[in-house]
């Protein structure tokens, strides 16, 4: 895991920007501090900062060069069956000279080109300058672990593992996209196809770009297939669900460092544990955080989950200064990110590289196999489509008196706040799946809103989702949602909050639930294995049934999240209202001040709750003060922004 950035100069003539690299390098420190490094080929210069997982010795330090000198890559990430991938090498006559995955990488491309991205197994964003060609191949893994942003200049290139250290490039200019911006206040994180920063890019995931002679070329080399569906009895299914989840499991316990796994209890990390120790000779060393605040802690559940599976298990009660914190994570995220559980997921990430580098999660599992709400509530709002209109109404309010109890009780849940589910039912799929979380829809975006913000651009988010479903194979809702959420949701805010957290502290996060064969395997699957009814994760809870304890696979969705709404009322609060009232706020011409105040009164009554909608502004505030205004956490103005 590590650190990846370069510069191109278009004209070949011109020397590289040989300092740029190093100050690029030295900017990723955080992502690899055990060696950095630069190559400079012609107008050509690469940077890297590594984090030593495997082959620990200074011959695996990046950027690596081909024997012939042609050829160089920087490499972030890890690919799991480099093993595999070096045999086959070897059969064709190559000798490798190290025992790490970044050497397979790099002979791969030497004998495929940029199809070798079809042969890797793992989690990567790389670059490869060929100067055969004088071609720079830039790819990013299938489900977007990894990240790499890029910037396309009068005069040159730029690329880069975090946005900020793309900012150290004088001709990226700091100007706010504000269709970009509406998507975050719409979604709390920014599309992959978007930057807040204007003119920068990203690399898709599960593409590769190509630049050569000043052009660029993005290719697509992989996405879900939902079109054919195994129709087997469900115990053989999840016989081979185990298998599959069971050897992404192994390939990713391979590490020259100590190795853990982030446990919170729930049936997705306990299942990791759980085959983890099938394969550790050792009690594998797991990590569980919690808040004083019983409704957010579930520790109980995480310690039975380390006693059933005998493991080395550490925990803390998190009591963090959200004041002084939220500053740091605006820093370190580099775009707005309004994920409440990018706190938690900090603070979990900074106990654990204590005692680990390299930690295994249980992320993915929710999007894979049907494990949040809006699933459900999309499947309930479709049953209630179909109904008369003139029925929708009094069917909601009967459910709203059914007893709160049992399956009643469920249904209560399921239908809560039920006029406004029925409101829901009349939008678009896409737009119903913008209101589930929690955001600034139109209505509400409409009430915070000035004239210059352009309420036109408020339907970007949902045209961007119809794109989605347009290029989508699914023909069934639950599937679609799932593909809407495996190119958007996933990589855009679970694994860019995973990132960064982690990397700010030098800790590697492996995710075995996204192995793509675990991914293609579950997309052939009929939707009833995965929602049946109205619960999550069928096939997934058969497949570990006989690993964890009956209360864990009994278990109800819970999210990792703080208690912000309440801190917006308590300690944040002076922080929020003196921010999103300021004259510097409200003088950004993207909001009323009356709206915003109106926002902040109903939230401190307790009449509605807009906390996710206040952390959402508050966020996007204080990314202006520090990469816009150029302030940094205490509000004097820094020169450079860096």
């Amino acid at each position: 895991m590590c650190g990846i950035a370069g510069h191109l100069w278009f004209d070949p003539q011109a020397p590289a920007a040989e300092a740029l690299a190093k100050a690029m390098a030295k900017s990723l420190h955080h992502r690899g501090p055990d060696a950095a490094g630069v190559h400079v080929d012609g107008s050509v210069a690469l940077a890297h900062a590594r984090l030593s997982i495997l082959d620990l010795r200074p011959e695996a330090n990046q950027p690596m060069i081909s024997a012939d000198g042609q050829v160089a890559v920087v490499f972030n990430g890890e690919i799991y069956n480099f093993n595999e991938l070096g045999a086959e090498l070897a059969q064709h006559g190559v000798r490798l000279k190290t025992r790490c995955d970044t050497e397979v990488l790099l002979e791969l491309y030497r004998h495929k080109g940029p199809a070798c991205v079809n042969e890797l197994r793992g989690m990567f964003a790389f670059a490869i300058w060929d100067r055969r060609t004088r071609t720079l191949m830039m790819a990013r893994d299938r489900v977007g672990q990894k990240p790499l942003y890029y910037h396309a200049g009068r005069r040159g290139f730029s690329f880069a593992s975090e946005v900020r250290t793309l900012l150290l490039d004088d001709e990226v200019e700091r100007n706010v996209d504000v269709v970009a911006m509406t998507h975050y206040m719409s979604l709390g994180f920014v599309p992959s196809s978007q930057c807040l920063f204007s003119g920068v890019k990203k690399v898709l995931p599960g593409h590769y770009v190509l630049l050569r002679d000043g052009k660029l070329e993005s290719h697509r080399y992989w996405k879900l297939d939902f079109a054919d569906y195994d129709r087997r009895p469900v115990r053989e299914v999840a016989a081979d669900l185990r298998d599959l989840l069971d050897d992404a499991v192994r390939a990713r316990m391979i590490a020259d460092v100590p190795l853990g796994a982030f446990l919170s209890g729930g049936v997705d990390s306990s299942a990791i544990v759980a085959l983890m120790a099938r394969h550790s000779p050792h009690p594998v060393k797991t990590f569980s955080i919690g808040f004083d605040d019983a409704d957010f802690s579930e520790l109980e559940y995480a310690r039975l989950v380390a006693e059933h599976c005998r493991t080395e298990h550490y925990e803390e009660i998190v009591r963090p200064d959200a004041a002084a914190l939220l500053p740091t994570l605006v820093e370190q995220y580099g775009e707005p990110f309004s994920d409440p559980s990018a706190v938690p997921t900090y603070c979990l990430s900074r106990m654990t590289r204590k005692h680990v580098t390299v930690s295994l999660s249980g992320d993915g599992g929710d999007e894979t196999f049907a494990g949040y709400t809006r699933y459900a509530y999309e499947r309930g709002a479709r049953l209630y489509g179909r109904l008369p209109k003139l029925l929708v109404q009094p069917i909601a309010q009967a459910l709203e008196r059914l007893p709160n109890v049992g399956a009643r009780r469920k249904l209560r849940e399921l239908f809560a706040d039920i006029r406004h589910r029925a409101y829901r039912i009349q939008l678009s799929p896409e737009m119903r799946y913008v209101a589930e979380f929690g955001n600034f829809n139109r209505q509400s975006l409409e009430r915070v809103a000035a004239q210059s913000l352009g309420l036109s651009e408020i339907d970007a988010t949902a045209q961007l989702l119809q794109g989605i479903a347009k290029q989508s194979s699914a023909r069934n809702a639950v599937d679609l949602l799932l593909d809407i959420d495996s190119n958007s949701y996933l990589p855009d805010d679970i694994f860019v909050k995973v990132d960064i957290a982690s990397m700010a502290h030098s800790l590697e996060v492996r995710s075995p639930i996204v192995d793509h064969h675990v991914l293609e395997f579950a997309a052939r699957l009929p939707p009833s294995l995965k929602l049946h009814g109205f619960r999550g994760k069928r096939i997934f809870r058969e497949a570990v049934r006989d690993l964890l304890p009956p209360a864990i696979l009994r278990r109800r969705k819970r999210g990792f999240g703080i208690p912000h709404a309440r801190w917006l009322r308590g300690d944040l609060r002076s922080l929020a209202r003196d921010a999103l009232l300021s004259p510097q706020a409200i003088g950004r011409g993207y909001f009323e001040r009356e709206g915003v105040k109106r926002l902040l009164d109903e939230h401190d009554s307790g009449a509605i709750d807009h906390g996710l909608r206040i952390w959402n502004l508050l966020w996007l505030e204080l990314w202006h003060r520090r990469y816009i205004d150029r302030t940094d956490q205490r509000g004097a103005l820094r020169a450079g922004g860096q």
